[in-house]
Order: structure tokens, then C-alpha cells, then sequence
């Protein structure tokens, strides 16, 4: 009887042990999941562009005084269309320095991407000295390929990329864009906004990152 007993102790024991050991793994594992960002959007994101070099962006008159990160990756289209064929979800913009557009929206667009925690895909349409237009970036027929749905028209009937633009890619589809600076800026890129239209802009960009994050 004793031996009995010590043996039902002893497997009691065992199986007692065992599910300890079972729920230690599987709150590791859960643990591992969340801290590789496997549940968490954002990391996804900043995963999917890691590798990518930071591009200067020392021109930027929007950025003089800027206190906070630069989000800036800086791709190629084959860059960006290889990313929508893995499905990835990103944020694209598109700019370059001397537009002035371009200036009057970058840093609002950088507070948003910064509330949000994420990587940004950049295209810096002027980069090479021999494009004049935004158009003559190489690839474009790419793309067009890729984005032509969000371009408009230019008077040639070309799907013109006008800047800056910013495309918002989920699981490798454009879920949302906006194009321009402030909408009410009445042609003036150099107004200044009151702190409600500042936020108003931010809100817009902010609709972007929560298409591609939620």
C-alpha cells in the first residue's frame, strides 16, 4: 500500500511539474511573439524597411529647427514595388526639397509619423540632377504601375505625380493617399497656419497611419 501511495504522490508530482513547465513555455513564447513585434503593426512596418539607408534631408526649410525624429527611409520604386508584392503595409512619401509645398507639410507629417512609431518610406523626386519633373524619376511606368489610381492627370493626359504625396500601403494595398499641404492654403504654400489649421493638417495624416495600423 505504501508503494502505492508513493507512486500516486510521485506521478501526482510529475503531472503537477509538467503543467507548470507547459504554461512557463507558452508564456515565453508569448512573450518572444509580442516583443518581436509579431502582434504589434508599427514593428511590422519598421521591420519591413529596415536595411534602407537615412537619406539627408538638410535642405528641407520645413525641417530648420525641427525637434523631433526624421522618419525617413530612403527607397526606389522597384524598392516600393517589391514591397507591395510581399504584401508589406508602409507609408510613402514622396517630396523633394526645394518644393515648397513640400516644406509647408513635412514636419506635421513627421509629428504624426512619430505618434505613430514607424519607418517611412522616401522618394526624393529631384535626387538625380537630370530630373526635371517628377515624372522623370526612374521607373515610373512602375510606379504608375503601382499608384496610378491616386495620380491625376496632367494637361498631356500623363498620370502625374504632383508633390508632396503620400501613400498609405496595407498588406500591399493602397488603402489611403493625400496630396498637397494644408487644403486651405489658397495657393499660398508659405501662409501661416493658426495652430487649429496645424492640427486639422495633422489629423489628416494621422487618418493615414491609422488605415495601415488598425
Amino acid at each position: 500500500m505504501q508503494k502505492k501511495n508513493v507512486y500516486r504522490v510521485f506521478t501526482t508530482l510529475s503531472i503537477i511539474m509538467l503543467c507548470v513547465l507547459l504554461a512557463a513555455c507558452g508564456a515565453q513564447g508569448e512573450n518572444a511573439e509580442q516583443e518581436g513585434g509579431a502582434q504589434d503593426p508599427a514593428s511590422k512596418i519598421n521591420v519591413a524597411l529596415e536595411g534602407f539607408e537615412t537619406p539627408d534631408m538638410s535642405g528641407y526649410t520645413g525641417l530648420e529647427g525641427y525637434q523631433g525624429d526624421i522618419p525617413f527611409v530612403e527607397v526606389t520604386v522597384m524598392d516600393i514595388h517589391r514591397l507591395k508584392e510581399e504584401k508589406a503595409s508602409f507609408a510613402l512619401f514622396t517630396s523633394y526639397k526645394d518644393c515648397p509645398w513640400c516644406n509647408a507639410a513635412i514636419s506635421y507629417f513627421c509629428d504624426t509619423a512619430n505618434e505613430a512609431g514607424v519607418k517611412v518610406a522616401y522618394i526624393n523626386t529631384r535626387k538625380n540632377p537630370e530630373w526635371v519633373s517628377n515624372i522623370d524619376i526612374d521607373d515610373y511606368d512602375i510606379f504608375v504601375e503601382d499608384f496610378g489610381d491616386a495620380l491625376e492627370l496632367d494637361a498631356n493626359g500623363i498620370k502625374h505625380l504632383y508633390v508632396p504625396h503620400v501613400f498609405f500601403v496595407k498588406e500591399g494595398e493602397l488603402v489611403y493617399d493625400y496630396q498637397g499641404a494644408y487644403p486651405d492654403m489658397g495657393g499660398d504654400p508659405h501662409m501661416e497656419l493658426s495652430d487649429v489649421q496645424k492640427e486639422e493638417l495633422r489629423d489628416i495624416f494621422r487618418e493615414g497611419f491609422d488605415s495601415i495600423l488598425k
